[in-house]
């Protein structure tokens, strides 16, 4: 599946972010705790998002240290989010 994703998605598309980021909340791993989304591609996004109070409302950083991926990891996490 990530081989698929890696071929077709080859950049950030802001015009279907733009519709739909507000409908969303977004939960990041810690910055440099990430080994698949680039701190610059975060940074990117949340561009596109806005600086609104709503937009950033909607956005968090974790703050356990989890890597990307950690529902993966370990059965005992609820999230899968990233």
């Amino acid at each position: 599946m990530a081989q698929k994703e890696l071929e077709s998605v080859t950049e950030l598309d802001r015009g279907l972010l733009k519709e739909v980021g507000r409908k969303c909340w977004w939960y990041w791993t810690g910055e440099g705790r990430d080994g698949w989304v680039r701190e610059e591609c975060v940074r990117e996004i949340e561009g596109v998002l806005g600086e609104g109070e709503e937009m950033k409302g909607r956005r968090e950083r974790c703050k356990e240290g989890m890597p990307h991926a950690f529902v993966l990891n370990q059965g005992e996490y609820i999230y899968c989010l990233f």
